[in-house]
């Protein structure tokens, strides 16, 4: 029988959403925030970058814009007027960074921006590679930010997953029905899956269906880490959902 990768949950079965990241921003204040934000950044710094790729700033500003405002996120007082009430982190941040840069035109301080500091690890390669894949149709700024953090929720999801399946031993497994994800393979395929893993059709359509079953598990936790509570994960699920699908 195949085995299901470990799925936390709380002690009455539902999947533990009240601590998240962001409501521990929130509840702390300016105590001891700072290392759950960089965690927070550190996962989702490419929609900003993107945003400000979007609103035309070369590859060099934009780098330095995007450490520039982790240097102000993360040493100034910002923090600690994201008080509880002001909205999810998605929210926040969009709000954040054109305040940063409405801050950075007044003040021309473009040599005080990053300072050669980089607060978040930024793969400035990989950063234009996902940026020249970016749809070259119009797009607001705006409607970037919104597009990019969609996809960088999947794409963390997507990881949190494949280290779920090697942690079980189930690296192989998790590699061959990827694809199943997006709904890509039919009973043919299927078919021809059970024969590279050496397991019957039946044991395919259950596997593809248990992936799928913890892929929305771990979307949803990825989801409550950027919302103050648990009752915004779906609605925030719907959101993400309707910005994929271009709606």
């Amino acid at each position: 029988m195949e085995s299901r990768p470990h799925s936390p949950a709380a002690p009455d079965g539902s999947h533990a959403f009240e601590t998240t990241r962001w409501s521990l921003i929130l509840r702390a204040g300016e105590d001891g925030c700072e290392d759950a934000m960089a965690k927070l950044c550190q996962s989702y710094w490419y929609p900003l970058y993107a945003y400000l790729r979007r609103c035309g700033h070369a590859v060099p500003d934009a780098q330095d814009l995007t450490q520039g405002f982790f240097l102000h996120l993360l040493s100034g007082d910002m923090l600690a007027r994201a008080t509880p009430g002001k909205g999810r982190f998605r929210s926040f941040l969009l709000g954040a960074i054109k305040n940063h840069l409405g801050h950075e035109q007044r003040h021309k301080s473009a040599l005080k921006r990053g300072g050669g500091v980089s607060f978040v690890p930024i793969d400035e390669v990989e950063a234009e590679r996902r940026f020249a894949l970016e749809p070259a149709g119009p797009l607001t700024p705006d409607a970037q930010f919104e597009r990019s953090w969609a996809f960088s929720l999947l794409e963390q999801t997507g990881k949190r997953l494949g280290e779920d399946y090697e942690r079980a031993g189930r690296g192989e497994v998790f590699r061959a029905l990827l694809p199943c994800l997006a709904g890509k393979f039919d009973r043919t395929g299927h078919r021809e899956l059970g024969r590279q893993l050496g397991i019957s059709e039946g044991a395919v359509a259950v596997a593809v269906h248990r992936m799928r079953r913890r892929y929305g598990e771990l979307l949803r936790e990825a989801i409550a880490e950027t919302v103050e509570t648990s009752d915004e994960v779906e609605a925030e699920l719907a959101h993400l959902m309707n910005v994929v699908a271009g709606v």
